[in-house]
């Protein structure tokens, strides 16, 4: 396994969850391990979230924004057009694609 994501909502529970797949992946030596902020309605919210995450703040890559309209398209079955939910995708993808670049440029 070259690299394990984590997706957290706004929840204690998501921490927890993402603290228990931390120790696991140390655990089972899987050095690259991160996570996604997912559903950040705010600033603030993801503030708070970072700050529950405390030890954890370094493995997060980024954040998806709550997006209403993307919500609605998935429950009506049509295609996202344009929408900010999109745009943070796409830059947490990037991101994964340098850590798996370092990754390999360190010989795993």
């Amino acid at each position: 396994m070259d690299i394990v994501i984590g997706v957290l909502d706004c929840t204690l529970e998501s921490v927890s969850i993402a603290r228990r797949i931390d120790a696991f992946c140390k655990e089972a030596e899987i050095r690259e391990f991160r996570l996604v902020l997912n559903k950040i309605e705010s600033e603030e919210i993801r503030s708070l979230l970072m700050e529950k995450l405390a030890g954890l703040k370094e493995k997060v890559i980024g954040s998806i924004s709550y997006d209403h309209e993307l919500i609605e398209a998935g429950l009506s079955g049509h295609s996202i057009d344009e929408c900010k939910a999109l745009e943070d995708v796409e830059r947490i993808v990037e991101r994964l694609e340098q850590v798996v670049l370092l990754r390999e440029e360190r010989g795993r």
